[in-house]
């Protein structure tokens, strides 16, 4: 596991920002090197061996913590950040999110704010 600093461009500004590399566990990292390999066979190619190394680890490009050393911290609110991605996932499901039909701004929030409050 590690972080640097990394400045991503963006043709007119340059951004400080950290990458955080967290090794995966072992039957992660294979599970994940088992997916890039069926995707290769499937579409008739050889996988890449970047490819297959970067497997075993998670990559994350942040703006948090730019200017200090990152580490344990950044691993952790990453977790954490994941963990409510998945239960914001979930909600959707339940409460059929995923196609809301309005189009104006305004009128999509009353429509999830009213599917919140309703359950």
């Amino acid at each position: 596991m590690g972080d640097w600093p990394v400045v991503v461009e963006d043709g007119r500004d340059r951004f400080p920002m950290r990458m955080i590399v967290i090794k995966k566990s072992a039957p992660a990292a294979e599970c994940e090197r088992e997916e890039i390999e069926k995707e290769a066979r499937r579409k008739g190619r050889t996988p890449d061996p970047r490819s297959l190394r970067a497997a075993g680890y998670v990559m994350v490009v942040t703006d948090f913590g730019g200017d200090g050393a990152v580490g344990d911290t950044g691993a952790e609110l990453y977790r954490f950040r994941w963990q409510i991605e998945m239960e914001f996932k979930r909600l959707k499901g339940l409460h059929h999110l995923d196609h809301v039909r309005a189009k104006d701004e305004n009128l999509a929030r009353t429509y999830v704010f009213g599917k919140l409050l309703g359950q």
